[in-house]
């Protein structure tokens, strides 16, 4: 049975579906993904870390999800926009002696980060300017990886997905 990765038009979750699962949920689907291909942790101290670090990137994702759905978006980007340089920062310090944010490999959260800054450039194309260890991660990841477009032949699909595949 092929792999399927939609969203669902009824409730507007993204799904994963194999041969063994189906599952909803963002955090959910890149986990199972994760640990399918040695991406998980190799131990519960392991685990914790990427946790933690996926957690960060998550709260700032949050903020950026609250903001883009608040009927005030216009009055809260210029906010979100003005402390984006503290929450990068955090992340840009930590790459200068990582290699991934992950740490000395590239695991889920590397993937989890690489899509949010891929979602800010495209609010606001300069937010990564002040940042050459970002800049330079989010082009490492794009080289890294083959970035490919897929169309999935299901009727609750609502069309193309851009994604990046191990």
């Amino acid at each position: 049975m092929p792999i399927v990765i939609g969203y669902w038009k009824i409730r507007g979750l993204p799904y994963y579906k194999d041969e063994t699962i189906t599952l909803t949920q963002f955090e959910a689907i890149l986990r199972y993904i994760a640990e399918k291909n040695n991406m998980g942790g190799a131990d519960s101290k392991e685990r914790a870390v990427l946790s933690m670090i996926n957690g960060a990137v998550n709260d700032l994702r949050w903020a950026f999800v609250r903001m883009c759905y608040s009927p005030d978006f216009e009055k809260l980007k210029s906010g979100f926009m003005s402390s984006l340089p503290d929450s990068l920062k955090i992340f840009e310090e930590y790459l200068k002696t990582h290699p991934w944010i992950s740490g000395t490999k590239l695991d889920y959260p590397d993937f989890n980060l690489y899509d949010l800054l891929d979602t800010l450039k495209a609010l606001e194309a300069s937010c990564l300017d002040g940042f050459p260890k970002l800049k330079a991660y989010v082009a490492k990841f794009e080289a890294s990886h083959n970035k490919t477009n897929m169309t999935v032949q299901n009727s609750d699909f609502l069309g193309e997905i851009s994604g990046f595949y191990v």
